[in-house]
């Protein structure tokens, strides 16, 4: 039957119509969640003239039983929003419906607000209306015509403090925040005080969008604490909320795998099936891939091993697809699947990881069998591409053998290892994988065989006379490892065959620091001696001031004399002709100095580089390390001198963007060193606006443009946020109450699409025509501005 004929069945007797069946319809329509039959009596008992005893409302409920549904708490809804709509359009008036939000309004607030967010389990009625009111209360608010209690509470901000603790993933507050902007856009072109709307709705925006922000900042590993401690449903409920998509795949994956793990499989289920559905919803094919290939990770991890296999299927990159593909046939495994586990093995496309999963299935095999997959992993490992992996690949295989007691067959695989490194043409790949494979084999206790293998990356180094970089790359590890051996005859004669200068006095640097380091100071100090000659025979200007610079700091570690040393640095750096070669040099020993803990020379060596742009961003790393070495006088008094570099910058046009940057680099230091005082005052010197966490307002919104073009544009440009750039350079000052008013319904339009602090800090420079017009409007708007970092720190405080 359809709900018109149903609800005119019941307007007879028409003394229960009036009374309790009418009445109750307008309570269903404006609450928003099922209500019991005692929340019902005291809704309907909100007029003192009429009084509704259990046996009236249990008889109007009895009658209207085809229209309702009820749950499994025994509380009262409309069936279906069919019934909804004809009541709305076809029964109830305005006057009506306003009544019953008022009624709503007035239950949730009976008492101190403050109560609410207490329990009261002793009182299931009353525990009802607290829940409902936590969730509803500024929902009813909105809906009344005078929005004033509605102002009122979202001002005052601490029902907002406690919904956050109620809700941690901000999503029931921010939909209170949107209904407190609509309210504001509602009422603002009849508003007599424009500057309390726009600051109210800046400062709800604002909110909103820092809200927003502090649930998406909430890191991963956050989620994985959230679960150790037990806080399963506030991690889950924070998931939700999460409004990257991306993001939100990894945290379900998460709460998936935790949930399977703790026998709750259906939320496992589905949460696995919400993670696949945001995966197909990617439009890069690539990135689609990467997460579906999570998606399957994460069913292997719950053992659904069909379901992971499915999902594999679905990835179309092949390299994408191998790794999923190996981690199943090692979860099949594990759980003793043989035979399933040797059928996905064929599947898996990359030669490395099918041999990993080969290594895996013999160990669960008879010997016989285990045979037939020995051999198979060695025609594997032989397909791969990449000679450092098939080299350790090799070395993995011969430790099997080792460890099965198959020695002739472990030292038949590294002879075929060491037969392909000789057949490389790459010299660059052949001296690294005769260091990696060496380097494995001593690792296992194979000392004759890596021995072997040092012996023939020297002979080769010796034949890369034409290839000097890669010669003086071998010999370098030659040498280290003769130092760790303390056969400094040996690490010697190899650096002195490099052919390489630059390279060759580097080594000499590594050879003298580690004699000072054995308490060898005399053999020191002559190896200090030799990378000076080696370095003033370098050729190239460049490469010449940075090996004199090393020497430098390699002398200053070690608290020797580097003082003419460091001339010589200087007079050489002047040599080389292109400037930004200079700032490299600079550059590049400056680093060393920091890392080293040298600050004094790392002063004095950002003090010699020309370009203010690059001194600024030197200083600002010295600072924030002195600053993380606990050394904060030190700390402040380099980002002051930071400071002075950048006001050298000339600020013409093409320059002022570099000021910028430079000041960005110093106030991006501050903020990660939590300098904030500082960084807001070079917030506001800056030309151009800087992104930072706090927005600050600035006499940039006192320009005036054009109004006709805004109107112009706005009829161009659809988008609801992107205009703001075009629009930007057009706005003036308004000539008429008109004009003011119809700007004010564009600015309100923007106002209400904005979701994010990007959004927000584009369409916020709308206001410059405001500000002209109401010069208070500016104070109000930082007074906003910070009543929200307030409100912030305040509900997010440990």
């Amino acid at each position: 039957m359809q709900p018109s004929a149903l609800i005119d069945h019941l307007r007879q007797p028409e003394a229960l119509w009036e009374r309790t069946i009418k009445p109750l319809f307008a309570i269903f329509v404006a609450a928003n969640a099922p209500l019991s039959s005692n929340a019902l009596q005291h809704l309907l008992a909100n007029d003192p003239t009429v009084e509704i005893d259990d046996y009236e409302l249990a008889l109007a409920l009895n009658r209207l039983e085809a229209l309702l549904a009820v749950d499994a708490h025994h509380r009262y809804a409309l069936l279906s929003p069919q019934v909804n709509d004809y009541l709305l359009s076809s029964l109830l008036t305005g006057d009506e419906l306003t009544a019953a939000h008022q009624h709503l309004a007035r239950w949730c607030h009976v008492g101190a607000e403050q109560e609410i967010w207490q329990d009261l389990a002793s009182d299931p009625f009353e525990q009802e209306r607290r829940e409902y009111a936590r969730r509803y209360y500024v929902a009813h608010l909105a809906a009344l015509p005078d929005k004033q209690a509605l102002f009122s509470v979202l001002d005052e901000g601490s029902y907002g403090r406690e919904k956050l603790q109620f809700d941690p993933s901000a999503h029931a507050y921010m939909l209170d925040l949107d209904r407190g902007r609509e309210a504001v856009a509602t009422s603002c072109c009849t508003d007599s005080s424009l500057v309390t709307s726009l600051s109210r709705l800046w400062s709800y925006t604002l909110l909103r969008c820092n809200l927003v922000d502090y649930v998406n900042k909430y890191p991963e590993e956050a989620f994985a604490l959230l679960l150790q401690s037990g806080e399963v449903d506030r991690a889950l409920t924070l998931a939700e909320a999460l409004s990257d998509e991306l993001k939100k795949i990894p945290v379900f994956l998460q709460l998936a795998v935790y949930f399977g793990q703790h026998e709750r499989v259906a939320e496992s289920a589905q949460l696995l099936t919400r993670a696949e559905e945001l995966a197909d919803a990617i439009d890069n094919q690539y990135i689609c891939d990467e997460a579906l290939a999570s998606v399957a990770m994460a069913l292997i991890e719950v053992k659904n091993w069909s379901e992971a296999e499915r999902v594999i299927g679905k990835i179309s990159l092949p390299d994408v697809q191998s790794l999923p593909y190996r981690n199943l046939a090692s979860g099949l495994c594990q759980d003793q699947q043989w035979a399933e586990a040797e059928r996905i093995s064929v599947w898996i496309d990359g030669p490395d990881d099918q041999a990993q999963a080969y290594y895996q299935l013999a160990s669960g095999l008879s010997q016989t069998q285990q045979q037939r997959f020995w051999q198979e992993t060695e025609r594997v490992i032989g397909e791969i591409f990449d000679p450092v992996l098939q080299a350790q690949a090799y070395h993995q295989l011969a430790t099997y053998f080792l460890d099965a007691h198959q020695t002739g067959e472990a030292e038949r695989i590294w002879q075929v290892a060491v037969q392909r490194i000789s057949e490389l043409r790459d010299s660059e790949q052949q001296v690294k994988v005769y260091r990696v494979l060496a380097e494995a084999l001593e690792q296992v206790g194979q000392q004759e065989n890596a021995q072997l293998l040092w012996k023939a990356l020297e002979s080769v180094a010796r034949e890369l006379a034409s290839e000097p970089a890669i010669q003086a790359q071998a010999y370098s590890w030659l040498a280290r490892r003769a130092q760790q051996q303390k056969k400094w005859a040996v690490a010697e004669k190899l650096i002195t065959e490099m052919s390489d200068p630059s390279e060759q006095a580097s080594a000499f640097l590594e050879l003298a620091e580690a004699f000072q380091q054995d308490q060898q100071a005399t053999e020191a100090k002559r190896v200090w001696s030799e990378a000076e000659r080696v370095s003033a025979a370098i050729p190239d200007p460049f490469q010449k001031a940075t090996a004199y610079g090393r020497l430098a700091q390699s002398l200053s570690r070690s608290q020797q004399e580097a003082g003419p040393i460091w001339s010589q640095v200087e007079s050489l750096v002047s040599e080389i002709e292109a400037p930004e070669s200079q700032v490299q040099v600079y550059r590049w020993l400056v680093e060393g100095s920091v890392q080293g803990r040298q600050w004094q020379e790392a002063e004095w060596l950002i003090g010699k580089m020309s370009d203010p742009f690059w001194q600024t961003w030197m200083y600002s790393d010295l600072a924030v390390a002195l600053h993380q070495n606990q050394q904060t006088d030190e700390a402040q008094r380099i980002w002051r001198r930071g400071e002075q570099v950048v006001a050298t910058i000339p600020s013409t046009e093409t320059s002022s963007l570099w000021q910028a940057n430079a000041y960005h680099q110093l106030i991006e230091g501050l903020c990660h060193e939590k300098q904030l005082a500082m960084a807001e005052r070079l917030i506001g010197k800056t030309p151009y606006p800087i992104i930072a966490e706090r927005l600050t307002i600035t006499e940039e919104l006192t320009q005036e443009l054009s109004w006709d073009e805004v109107e112009l544009a706005m009829k161009l440009l659809a988008d609801p946020i992107e205009p703001v750039e075009v629009l930007n350079p057009f706005v003036t000052g308004l000539t008429s109450e008109q004009e003011v008013q119809d700007y004010l319904k564009i600015l309100l339009k923007y106002w209400l699409k904005v979701e994010r602090k990007e959004q927000a800090r584009r369409v916020f420079q709308l206001h410059r025509p405001f500000i002209a017009l109401y010069p208070e409007l500016k104070a109000a708007l930082l007074e906003a501005s910070t009543h929200v970092e307030t409100a912030l720190r305040s509900s997010y405080a440990g």
